[in-house]
């Protein structure tokens, strides 16, 4: 990871003179072999079309016709009908992926795989992963809620094992959450 020290930075005052730093910041940054990379999480959240057109703005610094900054856009699928709206936004868009939910069989694999990455698999009665996936409908949230709950209850429990009857009881409290 890289750190800049800012000590000396003075920020500008008006549009202009901001979009004009960035502008060298990312191109000495590129011309030291090294790209930038703009990370937004919970995009759906960006209310104003104003703001689509600012990220849009970004996007236009390149160097010989070679963009100096990539945007990664993360958020719920309502960010699709946000970004579609904007035509000339829409144009920038290199790659774009929904997540859809996992099926039943998907929905074990993937907590048994981070259990395995965690160091136990065993922990998940068999039988819990049909209920699992019935109530999270296979969204990945809301699986690792229901389960993070049910590792959280049966230790509470000194359970060594989670069944349905868990994964039911901490769906009831985390169902406002999920």
């Amino acid at each position: 990871m890289i750190t800049y020290n800012f000590v000396n930075f003075k920020m500008p005052d008006n549009k202009a003179d901001i979009l004009i730093s960035l502008e060298k910041f990312l191109k000495d940054t590129y011309r030291d072999g090294k790209h930038c990379v703009v990370i937004i999480d919970e995009a759906q959240n960006i209310e104003s079309e104003k703001v689509f057109e600012e990220l849009r703005m970004l996007l236009n610094f390149e160097i010989n016709s070679k963009p100096v900054i990539t945007m990664i856009m993360a958020g719920q699928s309502e960010i699709s009908n946000k970004i579609s709206s904007n035509k000339q936004f829409l144009q920038r868009v290199f790659l774009s992926y929904e997540l859809k939910p996992f099926n039943r069989d998907e929905t074990r694999e993937y907590v048994i795989h981070r259990l395995k990455v965690a160091g136990n698999e065993k922990v998940f009665e068999e039988s819990c992963f049909d209920v699992l996936y019935e109530l999270s409908g296979g969204i990945a949230r809301w699986i690792n809620n229901i389960c993070l709950v049910s590792l959280l209850t049966a230790f509470t429990k000194n359970l060594l094992t989670i069944n349905s009857d868990v994964i039911k009881e901490a769906y009831s409290t985390t169902k406002g959450e999920v």
